[in-house]
């Protein structure tokens, strides 16, 4: 999905969302990754060490932190390159919002529901796009 379908390139970064799937452990060692705890009870300490030791830049707790605003944080207000979306509704907003300017959200997922809104001047007054892909 990162590769073939958002073409991420390296010295790109990219934010992954559900730590705790079993989709944000494959990456390739030169790119920089924002990582966040998995959605609804999956965040916890434990994932989160878990990522650092695997090699995150950065974590973001999604029970005590505003996904977007670290994301702004981290990246001086810039934003990602790439977004990896799997987990829907519940994330959607933060993964759009945590775009840089001419950002790619891809997505194969909606565990918490497949009814997203996106406001259509925010897709292209900031050039984003948006990739599905049937799995990995």
């Amino acid at each position: 999905m990162l590769i073939a379908r958002a073409q991420l390139q390296p010295g790109e970064t990219v934010l992954i969302l559900g730590a705790g799937s079993g989709c944000w452990q494959r990456r390739h060692p030169d790119r920089k990754i924002l990582w966040r705890t998995g959605h609804r009870h999956a965040g916890s300490d434990a994932k989160l060490e878990k990522a650092l030791q695997l090699g995150a830049d950065h974590v973001i707790n999604h029970k005590t932190q505003k996904i977007r605003d670290e994301v702004r944080r981290i990246t001086n207000k810039r934003g990602v390159n790439v977004a990896f979306e799997h987990v829907g509704t519940a994330t959607w907003d933060d993964s759009l919002a945590s775009l840089a300017l001419a950002g790619r959200l891809v997505t194969c997922g909606n565990t918490t529901g497949y009814d997203a809104k996106l406001d259509l001047r925010f897709l292209f007054s900031r050039q984003l796009s948006l990739l599905g892909s049937y799995m990995e």
